[in-house]
């Protein structure tokens, strides 16, 4: 109606509030050409159907709407307003909507003379509308103008996008969520596959993870979590089938949002799902996880490089010995363990090896090693993979993989660590035995400077600046290096007490390849120098060194090689750890780092600064005079201590003033209270020899 205008003269918007009237019906055919034949006076009247009304004056109104019902025997009309809908009654349209006048028993010329709730748009329906058969008096018409094929594509886009408009609407969502979390699921072991419960936790994790963290909606996605994870928790079924799902390519829901997600809360919530899932199926499972690795043949050490087990693992069987090198051993890798099997039943053996093209030696050796491997263990006799199995060795097939995403891969190796760590001691012998761990950490950790031989370019971890979190993975890597047996427990030369990191009471074996890798000075040295975890380092520096005259040194001069690089607070934890450590060789290890000879810790060179590290190391021998006997008796019988505070006292005094003097008077107070006798040292050790990087 055209109720707003902007004055020219007043430079103001403004709101026209003259009378305006309208018909309740309108004839159009005066507006229609009168050339044409088709033209009926029936089709030409329209019928008011609606009103909208502004009510207000230009800068502040309101709009409301009389509309009337259609298909109704009375013509009823209702006023649609914001909060309310009423019935209305359309005799009341010329006061409600014409606008105009105000009718006033008096004229007051200080209001408003006219009405402010105007007519602001009409809506009009024919009242009868013929079809174009009608119009046309039987002429043909044209039909089928969209061809059938491009009709069913347009129909198909449009219902796939209702669909998925419904899918993601937040009102669907909620009621779907709620229909989960009152879904009654009690404990359960087994169930058929078509079983009520089993299939609607199946569609409720799909949708989630299809649907639901699509959304990136925290507070939802964690809700949803903790839903599945309590429902989870009850049904042994639905975890296998989740953990079977999540280890195929089909899905890849692992790698979407475990290791590509920028959303660090969905990781670790998603970790925690996972955990609450490998718990279930690690109690219920356990008995089937052990039948199937006694059933598997022993773990040859040694063999084959490790970058191509995860091809011989998904085989279930390894077709090698330990005295055939691993160049030799690669040329089986077009064949699996079936075609080897039908080989050996057929005698054809002898010939397939010769075929591959080995030396006859070599070819001789691995035709003994596979028989002696089907011998043990026929393919028959191999049960079916366990369930954690399958999702354990999905996990160190895409180990390799997660160096493309250094960035977000701390909650693969924590969960990899609650596998090792929290799943029992099967699923612990497992994973280090069969998968090798120890050994596929340290390799990993080295990275293009591996001590094997790649065939690819393996990609570096993090680029120039960026300091790569591997805090978890050094988690992980004490935890299994303290699951194993340590050099002088694998030697048994002599008897001792378990070292006090030990994490299990069946420690596993450490291979060839842990060995070689833990006695690499440029790996040990990369530990200490980077220290990425210092807690981490420390228990595998007190593992390592129990009861290990040889490691014991080799690890104090790591330490003390590169102690300038470290900072502080990491060096002076290291060294507790190390001092502390009460074992048979203590006394060697005081001994030898408390000592003023070559890079011993009472040499000058670390106090003549008085600087931090000096302050700290005094504090450290302070903190263990009190607490290790041993140390303080050691320190009093070797006198260099106290000649330090007298040579450096007047610097320290400088720098630290009065809490230097409290702790100088306490220190020499601690040592001359000390009464233990330090015992007798047989050693060719009298001070931490030199380290040759």
């Amino acid at each position: 109606m055209k109720r707003f205008r902007f004055n020219a003269s007043t430079l103001h918007r403004e709101k026209i509030c003259d009378r305006f009237e309208y018909p309740m019906q309108l004839d159009m055919k005066k507006y229609m050409s009168t050339k044409s034949d088709l033209v009926d006076e029936e089709s030409c009247l329209y019928k008011l159907s609606g009103v909208v009304v502004h009510s207000g004056m230009v800068d502040a109104g309101h709009y409301y709407s009389f509309i009337k019902e259609r298909n109704s025997l009375k013509e009823k009309w209702y006023r649609f307003d914001d909060r309310s809908i009423t019935d209305f009654n359309p005799n009341d349209l010329p006061v409600e909507t014409f606008g105009g006048d105000k009718t006033s028993s008096w004229y007051d010329p200080t209001t408003d003379p006219y009405r402010t709730r105007n007519v602001y748009m009409l809506f009009y329906e024919r009242e009868k509308t013929k079809t174009p058969e009608e119009i046309g008096n039987g002429l043909q018409i044209l039909k089928d103008s969209v061809p059938k094929d491009l009709l069913q594509s347009i129909r198909q886009e449009n219902t796939s996008l209702l669909h998925e408009r419904l899918h993601f609407d937040p009102y669907f969502l909620v009621f779907l969520r709620e229909v989960v979390e009152n879904l009654s699921v009690t404990e359960t072991s087994e169930c058929p596959e078509d079983d009520f419960v089993l299939q609607t936790l199946k569609h409720a994790t799909n949708l989630f993870f299809e649907t639901i963290v699509i959304e990136r909606n925290e507070q939802s996605c964690l809700h949803w979590i903790d839903i599945l994870s309590r429902h989870y928790l009850l049904h042994l079924p639905a975890c296998k089938w989740i953990l079977n799902t999540l280890c195929t390519t089909k899905t890849n829901w692992f790698c979407s949002y475990f290791l590509e997600s920028n959303d660090t809360w969905l990781r670790e919530s998603l970790k925690h799902f996972l955990e609450t899932v490998l718990s279930v199926v690690s109690i219920r499972e356990d008995h089937l996880l052990l039948d199937y690795c006694v059933s598997l043949p022993p773990q040859l050490d040694g063999v084959i490089p490790f970058e191509k087990w995860s091809n011989y693992d998904l085989q279930k069987l390894f077709l090698y010995t330990s005295n055939i090198a691993p160049e030799h051993v690669e040329k089986l890798k077009p064949y699996n363990v079936s075609d080897v099997h039908g080989w050996y039943k057929k005698n054809e053996i002898s010939l397939k090896i010769e075929e591959i093209g080995l030396p006859q030696e070599i070819s001789l050796k691995i035709q003994e090693g596979i028989k002696n491997a089907l011998n043990k263990v026929e393919p028959k006799q191999i049960p079916t993979m366990p369930t954690l199995a399958k999702f354990t060795t999905y996990l160190f097939r895409i180990m390799e993989d997660t160096r493309n995403h250094w960035r977000r891969f701390q909650q693969y190796w924590s969960l990899l660590d609650f596998l090792t760590t929290k799943c029992g001691d099967t699923e612990k012998h497992y994973i280090l035995e069969h998968h090798k761990l120890v050994t596929r950490l340290l390799d990993y950790y080295m990275g293009p400077y591996t001590l094997y031989k790649r065939e690819d370019e393996r990609v570096t971890l993090g680029v120039k600046g960026v300091t790569v979190d591997l805090s978890s993975f050094f988690w992980l890597l004490s935890h299994a290096i303290c699951s194993c047996n340590n050099f002088a427990m694998q030697s048994g030369s002599r008897s001792f007490d378990m070292p006090p990191t030990l994490l299990t009471s069946y420690p596993s074996p450490l291979f060839n390849h842990d060995v070689e890798f833990l006695t690499n000075n440029e790996l040990m040295g990369s530990f200490i120098r980077q220290c990425y975890n210092v807690n981490a380092i420390r228990e595998m520096i007190k593992h390592l060194s129990w009861e290990d005259t040889e490691k014991s040194i080799y690890l104090l001069a790591a330490i003390q090689e590169f102690h300038a690089k470290i900072d502080t607070n990491s060096y002076i934890i290291l060294l507790r750890s190390i001092l502390e450590l009460e074992d048979s060789l203590q006394p060697l290890r005081i001994s030898i780092l408390l000592t003023n000879k070559g890079k011993g810790l009472l040499h000058s060179s670390f106090f003549k600064e008085a600087d931090e590290k000096a302050f700290q190391l005094l504090k450290l021998f302070l903190d263990l005079g009190k607490a290790k006997p041993l140390v303080a008796s050691w320190l009093k019988k070797n006198g260099t201590l106290e000649q330090i505070l007298i040579r450096y006292d007047d610097l320290f005094m400088r720098k630290r003033r009065e809490s230097y003097k409290t702790f100088k008077i306490e220190l020499l107070q601690t040592l001359e209270e000390n009464n233990t006798p330090f015992p007798p040292i047989s050693s060719p050790y009298e001070e931490i020899p030199s380290w040759t990087q």
